[in-house]
Order: structure tokens, then C-alpha cells, then sequence
């Protein structure tokens, strides 16, 4: 009968054993890159479905047939399967409007503090295509202390808060990153709250001492370091000040940190310039040594910014992203490397700040903004200040953010990537000022690719036993 993995509990409660079922508008059905297996997938539910080839056989022609009535003949084991997964829904059932309404309940009710933390916009680098202007900015004694008041206040009732260390380069000012990280490391402890630690940095003073002073702050989701291709394609495009490369000592101080058992998510910011030589970047970062005990993921460049407008003729369109990004994940698989991720996950919570009522962007004067877009933004911009202090756009810029609702945009609300990206990110569809549809994911443009690649890291990670997958009936 084969399995059910990534199954979402609970949500047929009531629904199944109703009468007049139809197809799913979320659903998606191909074959699989393992003999003798096809796959059917609900963006909805996050259900992945394992067929073997008579069952396959049966549900094939529901591929594409959104709000059919289901087959009459299909066998009561398989039909049961099919509406759990959510992949067959009563014909009453509203599914974008429960997506919708699932997603209005989370942003009413969130139970994390999200904190995105700048103690500097100084930056060592000067990257090509960066969006921030690195103002000689640093968090002093007296907004360190409003600071450490304003993280207690808004993690009354939290259960979780997550703390992202940005900048600027936050590695400048480890001291902060030291005094601010423990405080809510003691605050999470004597609350019973889980705390979760992550920083971007350029990876320049990521070296042992620092890595261990990090270390000694807990375990870290996330560290994330880029690398922009070969040396003589990263040393043109994340260079000091003074214009000297950086790609050897990025990557000795990775090593040392991986072999300190430290986490390292490796980034590619990808372009017209960089795309093709992909293949040789990972060649080399295996012979360095940094694969597969690193992540690695591309990020796309964009002229999200004023201050970076000039990348825009270098950067990818939307379907060419999807392309590679695919394309990217499949070649990790073939080398033997997990990519990071799984499976295209229903997203029914805050994606970011922007939309979470306990996200914040924290500036080193204080300000506070919603999207870390805005990191080096002005007075005018911020929604307010840690100290409590008014911002007199405050109202306007809550209020503009509120408005980022998919649920309004055709494009969007009819689309049947919606559940992976419920629209995209807000600043990109601000930015991009299209009113139907906001930045689309990969999964609307290569949903078949996608699935197989998530069952095939899937199947990976049970062999490794490094993401262990739950089955079921």
C-alpha cells in the first residue's frame, strides 16, 4: 500500500466520512526516482503519499482535475489514504479559505519573539551588491540596557524567542552579541522558554577564539557565511574595504569551525556573472573540505535596495531562479550531499517579522523596524524605539505592513503554490509592485521537480539516519 510521511495530524477532524468528495486544488502527483514508486503531495497538508504502481494507476488521472468529483471506484483503503492526506476534500470544503483562516489564527497568536539583532552597521566588507550604506553606527551602554528592558517586556507570554544577529558585520561587536545573547539565554531559562541562536556574518572573524566564545552562548540553528563562487569570482565581489580578497581566510575559518563541531550554513548569492559556475564551486569546496559537513543554499542578489539599484540588470527573473535553485538542490542530491530543507512546507504561520506582532528588527541606535530590509533605515521609517521612545511614522509604517495580505492578490490566492509561500516575501512584493501576485516560489514554477527532490532527500536521510521519516498507513 506504501507510506504516508509529513502528514499534518488532526486536520480531517471532523471532515473525513463526509459526503460529495472532490480533488484538492494543492495537490500534486508524479513519479519518483525510486522504481516501482509514484508520489502524491498536498501543499496543504504537507502529506506526502508513497503509491505502488496499481494505486498509482488509479489516482494518476486526478493529476490537474482541481474540484472534480472523486472516482467512484476507488478501493476504500486507497480512498481513505487519499482524504487524510487531504488530497480528496468535501465538495463544502473551502480550502483557501481555511489555508486563510489557519494563517489569521497564527498571526493573531504568536508564540515567539522574533528579534533580528544589529549591535553595528560597520561592515569590514564591501560587497559589490549590498544593500545596506554602513553608516559608522554602534549599539552604546545606555541602548544595550533598553534593549535587554525591551527583550524581558515583549517575551512576557512568549514560549520561544529567536535571536538572528545581523548587521553590518555583528562579529565587530562580539562584546554585545556576549552581554545580550547570555541575558536572554538566562532570561529563556528562568521563564521556561526555548531559545534559538543564529547570526549571518561574513566568516572573517569567525576563527577558533571566536568560535569558541560562541560556543560558550549555547547551540546555534543557524550561522550562516557566504561564499560568492571560486576564488577569483568571490575576491571581486566580497572584498575589504581596501579592496583585498577574502575567500582563503573564509574558508580556513570554516574548516576550523567545522571541525570544532560547529555549524556552518554555507550561502551563494547568485547572478548572471556566477550562475554557470556552480558546478566547479562545490567541486571546490569538497577538495577544501567544507562538504558535505556544511550547508550549503543559493541566495539570489536583487536591487532590494536603492543603494544597490545597480545589480538589477545582473539579477534573475523569477523563473530562473526557480530553474536553478531546483537544478541546485538535484546536483547536491547526485553528489551525495543532503540539500537543506525537505519537503515544500505548508507555511501557516509568520513567515518573518514583517508579519509576525512579535517580530522586531532591532537597529544599533535602537530603532526598530519590521523587516531587516530596513536595517540602516531612518527615524522616518522605524515603528518605534526600544526605549519606548514615539517615532513619528510609527502608525503609518505599522499600518503600511499590516496591509501585506495575500489573501487579496488573484495571483496568489488562485494559485496552487500558495500554501508553500502564502505570497512571498513582503518587501520583494512591495518592491516589485505587482498587484496580483507577489515573489513566486520555485514550487509554482517546478512543483513535480520539487517533490521528487524532497522525496529523494527524504529517502537519503533515512539511509543516513540523520532526518529520521515517520511512516504510517
Amino acid at each position: 500500500m506504501g507510506t504516508t510521511v509529513g502528514r499534518v495530524p488532526g486536520w480531517t477532524d471532523g471532515i473525513v466520512g463526509a459526503p460529495g468528495w472532490v480533488v484538492s486544488r494543492y495537490n500534486t502527483f508524479t513519479e519518483s526516482g525510486l522504481p516501482g514508486t509514484w508520489l502524491g503531495f498536498n501543499a496543504f497538508t504537507g502529506a506526502l503519499l508513497e503509491l505502488e504502481e496499481e494505486d498509482w494507476r488509479r489516482v494518476a488521472p486526478l493529476d490537474g482535475r482541481t474540484g472534480s468529483p472523486a472516482p467512484g471506484n476507488l478501493p476504500a483503503e486507497l480512498e481513505r489514504r487519499l482524504q487524510a492526506a487531504g488530497m480528496l476534500v468535501p465538495a463544502t470544503f473551502d480550502e483557501r479559505k481555511a489555508l486563510f483562516e489557519v494563517r489569521r489564527r497564527a498571526l493573531d497568536a504568536p508564540d515567539a519573539l522574533l528579534l533580528t539583532l544589529a549591535p553595528t552597521i560597520q561592515c569590514n566588507f564591501r560587497c559589490t551588491y549590498c544593500f545596506e550604506s554602513h553608516r559608522q553606527e554602534v549599539m552604546t551602554p545606555e541602548t544595550e540596557a533598553q534593549l535587554l528592558r525591551f527583550i524581558a517586556d515583549k517575551a512576557e507570554g512568549a514560549r520561544a524567542i529567536t535571536t538572528t544577529w545581523f548587521g553590518g558585520e555583528p562579529l565587530l561587536q562580539p562584546e554585545v552579541v556576549e552581554r545580550v545573547q547570555r541575558f536572554t539565554n538566562a532570561l529563556g531559562e528562568a521563564r521556561g522558554l526555548q531559545i534559538k541562536r543564529g547570526i549571518v556574518t561574513n566568516g572573517y572573524f569567525l576563527d577558533p577564539p571566536m568560535v569558541e566564545r560562541l560556543q560558550a552562548l549555547g547551540d546555534w540553528e543557524m550561522v550562516q557565511v557566504t561564499l560568492d563562487g571560486l576564488p577569483e569570482v568571490h575576491d571581486t565581489r566580497r572584498v575589504l574595504m581596501g579592496g583585498q580578497p577574502t575567500w582563503a581566510r573564509i574558508v580556513r575559518n570554516c574548516r576550523s569551525a567545522l571541525d570544532a563541531g560547529f555549524p556552518v550554513d554555507l550561502r551563494v548569492n547568485v547572478d548572471r556573472r556566477n550562475a554557470s559556475a556552480l558546478p566547479q564551486l562545490l567541486d571546490r569546496l569538497t577538495c577544501e573540505g567544507l562538504l558535505p559537513g556544511a550547508k550549503i543554499s543559493i541566495g539570489f542578489v536583487v536591487a532590494a535596495t536603492s543603494t544597490c539599484s545597480h545589480v538589477a540588470d545582473q539579477a534573475l527573473a523569477d523563473e530562473e531562479r526557480a530553474r536553478l535553485s531546483t537544478w541546485f538542490d538535484a546536483e547536491l542530491l547526485r553528489r551525495g550531499f543532503l540539500p537543506p530543507g525537505g519537503l515544500p512546507a505548508p507555511l501557516c504561520g509568520p513567515m518573518c517579522s514583517v508579519e509576525s506582532p512579535l517580530g522586531y528588527v532591532v537597529a544599533p541606535s535602537g530603532l526598530l523596524f519590521k523587516c531587516w530590509n530596513q536595517i540602516d533605515g531612518t527615524v522616518e521609517q522605524a515603528i518605534g524605539h526600544v526605549s519606548g521612545a514615539a517615532t513619528p511614522n510609527a502608525a503609518r509604517e505599522r499600518a503600511r505592513w499590516a496591509r501585506y495580505d495575500p489573501a487579496g492578490r488573484s495571483g496568489c490566492s488562485n494559485c496552487s503554490a500558495l500554501p508553500v509561500c502564502m505570497g512571498g516575501c513582503p518587501w520583494e512584493y512591495e518592491r516589485l509592485g505587482r498587484v496580483h501576485r507577489g515573489e513566486c516560489d520555485p514550487f509554482r514554477f517546478f512543483p513535480k521537480e520539487l517533490v521528487t527532490l524532497a522525496h529523494g532527500r527524504l529517502r537519503a536521510a533515512r539511509a543516513t539516519r540523520l532526518a529520521p521519516v515517520h511512516s504510517g498507513s
